[in-house]
This record gives structure tokens, C-alpha cells and sequence, in this order.
């Protein structure tokens, strides 16, 4: 699915992106797939994400807040393994202790 085949609907996304095959596939790819308007919230997948800054899904860090959520496929799955209350208290410039250390929290942020 994706843009693989779309009547050319996706050309100018492709040149944007470096696998067009990571659009449509119902993961929140950030980044160049969710931010060109070309390639249409990463063909939906991002659809449902309110992180401010689509560099910051899969980038290695687990951001917290909005970006651990199901419409960011938890940051990218930068956030697959942190497992916590709170989420907004990730990366918020106070070491929150407890759970929040933790490598798949990357310790708080």
C-alpha cells in the first residue's frame, strides 16, 4: 500500500523521503514523512500526532509528552519500552526517579 502505486500521486514525496515504502504502513514515521505536505501525514500514519517538532519522532530519544502517544506510535517507538504514569514528566528538566529511570525512558529524558 503506501505510494508505491499511487498514479503518481506520490512522485514529489518520494524525492523527499528515503524509503517510500515506510508511508502508509500505519506507523508514525516523523520527521520527512510528517512533515512535507506531500506525503500526507506519512500517508495517515501521523495523522492523529500533536508533537511539535516531527525531527524529534525516531531520533534515538525517547521525548515523552505528546510523543509517547498512540498517534506518534510512542515517539516512533523511540518510547516502546518506557513504561510510566505521566508521560509529560519525561524530558520536563526535573529527574522524576522511580520508573522514570529507566533505559527505555532513556533516564528521564
Amino acid at each position: 500500500e503506501g505510494c508505491m502505486n499511487d498514479n503518481h500521486d506520490c512522485d514529489m514525496c518520494n524525492s523527499l523521503v528515503k524509503d517510500i515504502s515506510l508511508i502508509g504502513n500505519n506507523f508514525c514515521d516523523g520527521g520527512d514523512y510528517m512533515s512535507n505536505e506531500e506525503c500526507n501525514n506519512d500517508g495517515g500514519d501521523c495523522a492523529d500526532c500533536n508533537a511539535e517538532d516531527p525531527f524529534l519522532i525516531k531520533n534515538g530519544f525517547c521525548e515523552g509528552g505528546h510523543y509517547m502517544s498512540d498517534g506518534c506510535s510512542k515517539d516512533g517507538g523511540d518510547c516502546a519500552f518506557c513504561n510510566v504514569d505521566n508521560p509529560f514528566l519525561i524530558n520536563d528538566n526535573f529527574c522524576n526517579g522511580g520508573q522514570y529511570i529507566s533505559e527505555g525512558c532513556d533516564n528521564d529524558g
